[in-house]
C-alpha cells in the first residue's frame, strides 16, 4: 500500500494490537519482545492498555479479541469461563487459547 503522507517507508500500518498490561506483566520478557518484533515486522502497532481480553487486534474497524491462558490451572477454570462469558457479550470475534502441560494432555 502506498502511503498518503508522513510514513517514510512508503507503507501504511496494517492495524493495531492492544495488549493487556496485566497479561504482559505475567509473561517472560523474551515472549513480549518476540510478539512486539513479529507485530512490527507485519506493520502492526503495539499498544499496552488496561483491557480485559489479553489482546485486541483492530484492522480497518474490525476487532478480534483473544484470551491466552499460558499457564493453565484447573482450579481457576470457573474464573476463566466467567471472564470468557463476559467478553462474549462485548466482542463478536473472540478466541480462547489455552496452553496445557504435557501431563494434562493425556
Amino acid at each position: 500500500m502506498a502511503s498518503s503522507g508522513g510514513d517514510p517507508s512508503g507503507f501504511v500500518g496494517r492495524g493495531v494490537c492492544m495488549m493487556s498490561t496485566s497479561w504482559r506483566d505475567k509473561q517472560r520478557p523474551n515472549l513480549i519482545n518476540f510478539i512486539a518484533t513479529f507485530l512490527a515486522a507485519n506493520l502492526y502497532r503495539l499498544n499496552f492498555l488496561s483491557v480485559s481480553p489479553d489482546f485486541i487486534f483492530n484492522n480497518g474497524g474490525l476487532s478480534v479479541a483473544f484470551v491466552f491462558e499460558t499457564d493453565w490451572d484447573c482450579e481457576k477454570e470457573a474464573a476463566l469461563f466467567s471472564r470468557v462469558n463476559a467478553l462474549k457479550r462485548q466482542f463478536k470475534y473472540l478466541y480462547i487459547v489455552v496452553v496445557v502441560a504435557t501431563s494434562e494432555q493425556n
